[in-house]
């Protein structure tokens, strides 16, 4: 899931992609952040798209926040 909401936010011509676990994908869009989609992603699918340990739960403190900004031409 995570790689084709990378893949998504890029055809739209987004700037960054916000996904938090348990958190609906977030993408800025012309300045404005807004949701890329409807379903909250998982820690087991951004686990495989950064391999957190195992363990690794929701209830932890801090929450994971990963942020992908890139360049668009």
């Amino acid at each position: 899931m995570c790689i084709s909401l990378i893949q998504e936010a890029r055809r739209r011509g987004a700037s960054d992609l916000h996904l938090t676990v348990d958190g609906v994908p977030m993408a800025r869009l012309a300045g404005r952040l807004l949701p890329l989609a409807t379903t909250p992603v998982t820690a087991s699918q951004l686990r495989e798209l950064v391999m957190l340990p195992p363990g690794y739960s929701a209830s932890m403190k801090p929450r994971l926040c990963i942020l992908l900004l890139w360049r668009t031409p």
